[in-house]
């Protein structure tokens, strides 16, 4: 490198010094740099790193003595926990100030996060002493936990205790939030991933925003806000972390109450900074952050003037990435992050709009006003920003994004005030103007409400989905997304009074049924035909049956074959008599009517396509009653399964660790959502009932007599090795059962049963059976609620189980269960003659097992593990992905679950064969490869659920 260019070899080399340890920063630059100038630049830069990501040049200040900290961690010290309590587990993340642990409280029994003061390479050592930590970072390093442990908000990771170790290390312990930061986030999104949408991640910014809002109100700004000091839960929870350069305001620097809601609660006066305490003084003088998300009067270090608002430029610099896709001032990949920050103080970003052309031009604005360089043209609290943000995903009206004529006469007057004062009369007439130009568009301006509405709608009911499963964490997260229903369904009746004023005006001289109402109409008439044919309904086939069974003159075998014959008659009746009525009523009830003029058309489509979307709002499963019982259920969910049923879990985890050797001695943490039924007398394994799938099944000798209500048996499989597919010496196994490989496996819970349709329906609230359709199979008897679920394909698995916080099996996890401990082909044997009639297989037309489609799924002997029904009766769907006629791939195989990840595959494997398929094809290796959104009448699922550890 040039001589000429000595500042860009500070930068250079300060960069990579950021990645040195902080104790060890010092030997790297010396080892690095030979120039005495260069060396002195970049350690001078490295002793003003702060706790931000970026090196901020600060105003030189004076550094407090740190009495009153030396005088806090001496109480803390006399009060030491027992150094037993906390076992480090991992580090976890580190910083210039900290690093952070997983640490295992033993009293609880739970794991934490824990804090450390200095970022010690030695802290899991037991012989370390007490090391160096300056007064100015002891001191940061307890306003932190102070700060934190005062603000309780459910976006606010809670501090549980602050102390000071047995090996003079002071620390601070938290929840531990099992997640993703807000950054990895916004690099799937970017990546493509499907379980992410930019509304989504503004919702989520809309929730980090009311935890900075809530600690405004308490006078503490954040200061470095950032998608990486954001984290996102593994239930959608949201929080804002790394407190660690907060100020607490003095009292004329608060922000003003904003709104009723910040009367609800009084300010803790504890939280106010203390003039004698220099544990809870800030670096005044300092310009703290990080450059890409900083206020411009950050930057420049006017401290004077970073309050609040500097929160509300991160949380908008925040949505810009989340709009654009990069943080601002991310356009040159060469800028360094001291480029970055001279930026920042003198120009604004690259447009968003520029950036995102096809983002909406509200969230646009929004996104704007919260980083207008001026305070004065910038939000004047979080809060404000927050109900912008809010209004957007609502479909209300953004304050931030306002045009027409008389905004634009408002801007014109502010910038000519003294031609406007001449000039009068003109205002006027563009006044009226405006007026009359907003009643014309009344009629545009109503439709495209509804469809704003439309489309919250729908973001809120896809949201639904990304707030299972039932938990106690999604709490906060359903109760949100109820907040938001009810206020769009609030809304719903100005909707139908504009849909009916329109239909008034319209008349219906103009309107013709659309094409699928012909169809709908067609459809009825064949449903009526078809009741017709069948005598005149229920009642007319009940007094024929009712004299057939009373006759003398008929034949016996006549007699059966017609009771037989009405049989299946009685239940497609059924079917049929259901699908009459909802086509009348459907009927009855369209409104989507084909108009001469596309303008009334459109509008009218508008209005009703929104009414439908907040209809949904009343589904069984999707809607906001369904939504507050499950709040209610996942709120007691602990007390219901845990709490209440302590003794069982206490027999359950003592026999499962010191009676059961074929669990190798494993220590089970009692299941949330679970609850001990027994050790099954016949397989010798544990069993459980899912709470939120129905009700307690009730034993019947070894096994279980299902009803419709009845929820889901697990059995908890040990963990193990076993050699997973088939050996080349059996003739029958194509080139996908091969290779055989050693599998090892963790223990998992694994249904005993193929998942009924009642459960199914319980879960989804939708009843797929192919065999209830009025098209269905005749000779077969009405399907009952406890026989298996089918023709549902595995993306819809994927989706529903999870909500109960199920998921599919792997092929190993399957494949072991199933075998047993056995190594022969059928699981109980080698021979096809091993099954005899233990399985629901087809056998031609005289089929002995008396099933012409699929049974019960408790009508089945078990094998020795207590799994019924593995082999025949439905195939079953599994979480692999899987190459038709071609090998596992097993170089890539998950070393805990045993999934298998082939490298290029669109297809899904499915196992255990059907009531359709030959005995011999029911082989334990034998698997069956289905397109992911693909369904049959043959295909189902058996849950199985992860150990919560």
């Amino acid at each position: 490198m040039s001589a000429k260019f000595p500042r860009r070899r500070v930068e250079e080399l300060f960069e990579r010094a950021l990645d040195v340890p902080a104790s060890e920063r010092e030997e790297y630059v010396r080892a690095h740099e030979t120039d005495a100038s260069i060396v002195a630049d970049v350690l001078g830069l490295l002793a003003r790193e702060d706790d931000s990501e970026g090196p901020i040049p600060k105003t030189p200040r004076p550094v407090s003595d740190g009495a009153h900290a030396a005088r806090v961690i001496e109480a803390l010290a006399r009060h030491a926990p027992d150094a037993s309590r906390y076992r480090v587990l991992e580090r976890i993340g580190a910083g210039g100030q900290g690093a952070v642990y997983r640490v295992r409280d033993e009293a609880l029994r739970r794991d934490l996060a824990m804090k450390v003061v200095r970022d010690d390479p030695a802290f899991e050592s037991n012989g370390r002493t007490s090391p160096y930590v300056d007064s100015r970072s002891l001191s940061r390093f307890l306003e932190e936990a102070q700060i934190t442990g005062q603000l309780e908000h459910p976006g606010i990771v809670p501090v549980h205790e602050l102390g000071v170790d047995d090996r003079g290390s002071a620390f601070f312990t938290m929840r531990l939030v099992e997640g993703r930061t807000f950054s990895r986030v916004l690099d799937e999104l970017k990546s493509g991933s499907d379980e992410w949408s930019v509304t989504r991640l503004i919702g989520m910014l809309l929730r980090a925003s009311e935890a900075v809002a809530f600690a405004h109100d308490r006078e503490v700004i954040h200061r470095d806000i950032k998608p990486g000091n954001l984290m996102v839960g593994r239930y959608g929870e949201v929080y804002v972390m790394d407190w660690g350069l907060a100020r607490v305001l003095d009292g004329d620097e608060a922000p003003a109450s904003h709104g009723a809601a910040a009367h609800a609660f009084e300010r803790p006066a504890t939280l106010r900074q203390d003039d004698e305490s220099d544990a809870l003084r800030t670096m005044d003088g300092d310009a703290l952050g990080t450059p890409h998300y900083m206020a411009p009067e950050q930057a420049r270090g006017e401290i004077d003037r970073v309050g609040p608002q500097a929160d509300v430029y991160s949380l908008g610099a925040t949505l810009y990435h989340v709009l654009a896709g990069s943080a601002p001032y991310s356009e040159s990949r060469d800028a360094n992050r001291i480029d970055v920050w001279e930026r920042v103080k003198r120009e604004s970003p690259a447009p968003v709009a520029r950036l995102a052309s096809d983002a909406s031009p509200e969230v646009v604005a929004i996104c704007q006003k919260a980083m207008a360089r001026d305070l004065d043209d910038r939000y004047s609290s979080v809060a404000d920003f927050a109900e912008d943000l809010r209004a957007f995903l609502e479909g209300r009206v953004v304050r931030a994004y306002r045009t027409g004529p008389l905004i634009e006469l408002s801007k014109w007057v502010r910038r000519n005030r003294a031609m406007a004062a001449t000039l009068g009369g003109l205002a006027l007439v563009l006044v009226a103007s405006g007026l009359v130009a907003a009643a014309l568009e009344r009629s545009r301006l109503r439709a495209q409400a509804a469809t704003v509405d439309r489309r919250a709608a729908i973001a809120c009911l896809a949201e639904l989905e990304r707030s299972w499963p039932i938990h106690p964490a999604s709490v906060p997260s359903m109760q949100a997304w109820i907040a938001t229903a009810e206020s769009l369904v609030g809304r719903r009746g100005q909707h139908e009074a504009d849909l009916e004023a329109l239909e008034r005006s319209l008349g219906d001289a103009e309107r013709v049924p659309t094409s699928e109402d012909s169809a709908l109409d067609a459809e009825l008439a064949e449903v009526r035909y078809r009741l017709g044919v069948y005598g005149g309904g229920l009642p007319v086939l009940v007094d024929k049956l009712a004299s057939l069974a009373g006759g003398t003159d008929a034949d016996p075998e006549e007699i059966a074959r017609r009771e037989r014959e009405i049989g299946v008659i009685e239940g497609e009746l059924g079917v049929l008599e259901e699908r009459e009525v909802a086509l009348s009523s459907l009927l009855r009830d369209r409104r989507d009517w084909s108009y001469s003029d596309p303008w009334a058309e459109r509008d009218f489509a508008s209005l009703d396509l929104t009414l439908r979307a907040l209809r949904r709002f009343e589904d069984p499963i999707a809607g906001i009653a369904s939504v507050e019982a499950l709040l209610e259920r996942a709120t007691g969910l602990r007390a219901e399964s845990i709490d209440a049923n302590g003794a069982a879990w206490d027999r359950a985890i003592a026999s499962i660790r010191e009676e059961c050797p074929i669990y190798g001695g494993l220590v089970l943490e009692p299941q949330l959502g679970l609850v001990p039924l027994r050790r099954n007398p016949a397989s010798g394994l544990w069993e459980f009932w899912h709470v939120l799938s129905g009700e307690r099944p009730i034993e019947s000798g070894n096994g279980y007599r299902l009803e419709a209500n009845s929820g889901i048996v697990l059995i908890l499989v040990p963990g193990g090795k076993f050699a997973m597919g088939a050996p080349e010496s059996d003739p029958d196994a194509p080139l996908t059962e091969l290779p055989q490989h050693d599998v090892e496996l963790t223990a998992c819970f694994l249904s005993r049963y193929e998942m009924t349709q009642a459960q199914w329906y319980r879960l989804t609230g939708d009843e797929p059976s192919e065999w209830y359709a009025p098209s269905g199979y005749t000779g077969n008897p009405r399907i009952e609620r406890v026989n298996p679920v089918e023709s549902v394909s595995w993306s819809e698995c994927n989706e529903a189980l999870p909500r109960w916080s199920l998921r599919m099996p792997t092929e190993a996890q399957w494949e072991f269960a199933c075998r047993a401990g056995s190594s022969g082909r059928f699981g109980v044997g080698d021979s096809v003659d091993d099954l005899d009639e233990r399985v629901n297989a087809y056998r031609g037309e005289s089929d002995p097992d008396g099933h012409r489609l699929h049974g019960r799924v408790d009508a089945f002997p078990s094998n020795a593990w207590g799994f019924e029904a593995m082999l025949g009766n439905v195939l079953e769907w599994t979480r692999d992905w899987s190459a038709p006629n071609a090998p596992y791939a097993v170089e890539h195989i998950d070393p805990r679950t045993g999934e298998h990840f082939p490298p290029r595959s669109w297809w899904k494997s499915a196992r255990g064969g059907g009531a359709r398929n030959e005995p011999l094809s029911l082989r334990v290796t034998n698997r069956w490869s289905y397109l992911p959104d693909q369904n049959d009448c043959d295909i189902g699922v058996r849950p199985s659920r992860a150990l919560d550890l």
